[in-house]
């Protein structure tokens, strides 16, 4: 396998992962949607990008191994509580970066946000999601970027490569990485449900590790 090849198939795994856990945040959780994360998270090795060890990791499995129809019921509550910010004596503020960095919903942040999607070539990410500070948004926002990443090294095309890996580190730093470490530990402390709390971790998790990951594959390409 050359290196370009390589690189794509991180990149993919990467995207993968980015757009998996951004539907814990959109969707609700449906018997139709846990077969699929059952699926996704059945076994060490199944999940890109995501330690066959993490402690996280067999929480979810443990509950998705179980009656989906009872893990629903208790789920679909907790969503609602959890990230639709109903009453906010119920639970936290709704998943929006503005609100979390405490400034105005639809202001400047939510507004660069989407000027971040539109240079990179994308208009709104999830229209459904409201405004597009949207934690779900923003997770998408990095696997259309992982995959415009692999396509790139597919086609040989390094610059390109190149770019979208700095605009996924940029975003990272002045965005997604400034806010969700409170969040996802407000999260984790509110939750109900192990479910929810795991996710949320994993999320911060999978964060983490990437951006590391983005510093050392840029260090290798300037050395090549």
């Amino acid at each position: 396998m050359s290196a370009s090849e390589e690189r794509a198939g991180l990149a993919e795994a990467r995207s993968k992962t980015w757009w998996l856990l951004s539907r814990f945040y959109l969707e609700r959780p449906g018997v139709s949607f846990l077969e699929e994360l059952r699926a996704a998270f059945g076994g060490p090795g199944t999940t890109p990008g995501v330690a066959d060890t993490d402690e996280d990791m067999e929480i979810l499995r443990a509950d998705l191994a179980g009656d989906l129809d009872g893990l629903s019921g208790r789920l679909l509550m907790e969503y609602t509580r959890l990230f639709r910010g109903i009453q906010d004596q119920l639970g936290p503020p709704p998943p929006f970066e503005s609100i979390y960095r405490g400034q105005d919903l639809m202001g400047d942040l939510t507004l660069a946000v989407l000027h971040r999607y539109q240079a990179a070539g994308f208009a709104e990410i999830e229209p459904e999601a409201g405004p597009q500070d949207h934690l779900g948004a923003e997770l998408r926002f990095l696997a259309l970027l992982c995959f415009r990443e692999a396509e790139s090294w597919r086609l040989g095309e390094e610059d390109a490569a190149q770019q979208r890996i700095a605009q996924a580190c940029a975003f990272l730093d002045e965005h997604l990485l400034v806010w969700l470490p409170g969040y996802a530990g407000r999260i984790a402390r509110e939750s109900r449900e192990p479910f929810y709390a795991a996710a949320a971790r994993l999320t911060l998790d999978h964060a983490e590790v990437v951006r590391a990951a983005l510093d050392a594959l840029e260090d290798d390409l300037e050395a090549a």
